[in-house]
């Protein structure tokens, strides 16, 4: 079996090095990788405990502060680099992360002497960098072709975004689904601890209420006032259950206003954006979660509660077909619909033995098919396999 060694791009554009990603990285070092992390972006707050890890585990990682830049200069000076890290470490596997990481990579394992492997993660449309195309499938057709061309494989995170990959174009063999991965270990630490000083306040605010969850950016795809229209609808029903919404984004003040328009200033909080540890803390203690996206290619808003025990109603986006069994984990509804929304959030909140009992389904759901250690096993026999050809 050939040594696999992989240059591993673990930032996202705009975000900087990632907790998932560093995970991914983690696990497969301990299974006897050799990785290389490369991450741009800027490091701050938690991130810098991820390149701690990173370091006690032995794995070397580099910050390249200008990865993701689209300056020409920057991207030559990245190629050139990326080059020689693949020619030093003898690279046989490069895993990418996002298109910018595409075209470095392109340009520099045509520049090193080193026959390469070559795979990306599909973690979302980038059609919104092409808001002035008319048609922006155009802009997907292309990349596929580019995709055929150039990778090996390419890891939609669904079997959703699977078709919509197959649809615009993507070869069906180079097309793998891999999931995004949990570490339920870390998840379960991070639940067990104490609340902070600022997470008591929120808890504060709610009261001793029950509380329902939707954790996610407060853009327009997210569907946050398909949720607070449903909530609308319930208001005779909610003296004893309260909303919580995690995340901030582009839409907070216009959303804080709509919810008061519809009556609910005393039934919504609106947290903004938290650290991690907290947000997971907040799912622990809730009574279940809400997803009303338009559109998700994954969506941890939907499987980070399930991981903690707590069924799920969602629209169908993401991995909801694959994971989600109505009644038995949670329930799908279809998007844009309050009022069926609604009725199952109704349900769920009069049903209470039974939200325990799908809880606990939710939980063994997950954990069979969503861990670091299955996603990684996936990993290494894809990458073993191709090794071999």
């Amino acid at each position: 079996m050939n040594k696999i060694n992989i240059l591993y791009f673990s930032s996202s554009r705009g975000i900087g090095i990632t907790y998932h990603l560093t995970e991914y990285i983690q696990v497969l070092k301990r299974k006897g990788v050799n990785i290389i992390a490369v991450y741009g972006g800027p490091i701050e707050g938690k991130q810098f405990d991820l390149i701690k890890s990173l370091n006690e585990n032995n794995i070397i990682n580099l910050h390249i502060p200008q990865l993701e830049s689209i300056n020409p200069v920057h991207i030559i000076k990245n190629i050139i680099f990326i080059a020689r890290l693949i020619d030093e470490n003898d690279v046989n596997i490069i895993q990418c992360q996002g298109n910018i990481n595409l075209i470095i990579t392109f340009f520099a394992t045509k520049v090193s002497n080193k026959k390469t492997r070559k795979f990306t993660y599909f973690h979302s449309f980038p059609l919104n960098y092409f808001k002035n195309i008319n048609n922006q499938n155009i802009i997907l057709h292309i990349l596929m072709v580019f995709y055929n061309y150039f990778l090996d494989c390419v890891f939609p995170v669904s079997n959703q975004t699977r078709k919509s990959l197959l649809d615009a174009g993507l070869n069906h063999e180079k097309a793998v689904v891999i999931h995004n991965g949990l570490d339920f270990v870390k998840i379960n630490k991070f639940k067990s601890k104490n609340l902070n000083k600022d997470e008591k306040k929120i808890l504060d605010r709610i009261g001793n209420k029950k509380y329902v969850i939707y954790a996610a950016q407060l853009e327009e795809h997210k569907g946050h006032k398909i949720l607070l229209n449903s909530f609308k609808l319930l208001s005779n029903h909610l003296k004893d259950v309260k909303l919580v919404i995690v995340g901030d984004g582009s839409l907070r003040d216009e959303l804080i206003s709509f919810s008061v328009d519809c009556g609910l200033e005393e039934v919504v909080n609106f947290t903004g954006k938290l650290e991690y540890e907290t947000t997971i803390k907040l799912m622990s203690k809730s009574y279940f979660a809400v997803v009303s996206s338009f559109s998700e290619t994954f969506c941890h808003a939907m499987i980070e509660p399930m991981a903690l025990g707590k069924p799920v109603i969602t629209t169908n986006v993401g991995v909801a077909e694959e994971t989600i069994y109505d009644g038995y984990n949670g329930f799908i509804v279809p998007v844009g619909d309050s009022y069926e929304m609604s009725k199952k959030i109704n349900y769920l909140i009069e049903n209470p033995i039974i939200t325990e009992k799908m809880g606990a389904n939710a939980k063994k759901t997950v954990e069979k098919k969503f861990s670091n250690e299955v996603i990684s096993e996936k990993l290494l026999k894809i990458y073993n396999e191709l090794l071999k050809t």
